[in-house]
């Protein structure tokens, strides 16, 4: 689940349809909790079992009683698609 999901509604279907997205698997690594809301964490991303890159510190924050993916990391995933589409605040 992704931060404020519904308003960034196209960029995330994009990236769930896309193929080349769709190979993207990513490895949490570590999480840091900063707050009760919001977690630094660590990650490598894969392709078809290849490390591809850069890996991130991502974030993730809590909305409601669930934690989501922030806004931001789902942004700096939309490259490793063909045809996802940013946000314009990306």
């Amino acid at each position: 689940m992704a931060e404020n999901g519904i308003q960034y509604q196209l960029m995330i279907e994009a990236l769930a349809t896309d193929p080349k997205a769709r190979l993207l698997r990513v490895r949490v690594d570590r999480i840091r909790f900063s707050s009760d809301v919001v977690a630094t964490t660590d990650y490598t991303l894969f392709i078809n079992g290849r490390r591809v890159g850069p890996d991130g510190p991502g974030q993730s924050v809590k909305q409601g009683d669930t934690w989501k993916v922030s806004f931001k990391t789902v942004c700096s995933l939309a490259p490793y698609g063909n045809d996802v589409p940013q946000a314009a605040t990306c």
